[in-house]
């Protein structure tokens, strides 16, 4: 697989997945009052993922492993 192959695969699974999860109106419905919704919890742990490559990724390149603190 090319790099141009893989970057249009990747933008097809990002719009497929777009449109799923605006299709399912579950989706923005919290578990219960006060709850996030499916939505936003996947949102969440997108973001957690993010945040813990990134730190994977600055504690290769340091020989002391010092990660910034969450907000």
């Amino acid at each position: 697989i090319t790099i141009d192959q893989a970057a249009l695969h990747l933008r097809y699974l990002v719009t497929r997945s777009t449109e799923l999860l605006n299709a399912a109106q579950h989706l923005n419905e919290p578990y219960a009052p006060g709850k996030w919704t499916r939505k936003q919890l996947l949102g969440h742990l997108i973001d957690s993922c993010s945040n813990n490559h990134q730190r994977i990724v600055r504690g290769m390149s340091q020989t002391e492993v010092l990660f910034p603190g969450y907000d």
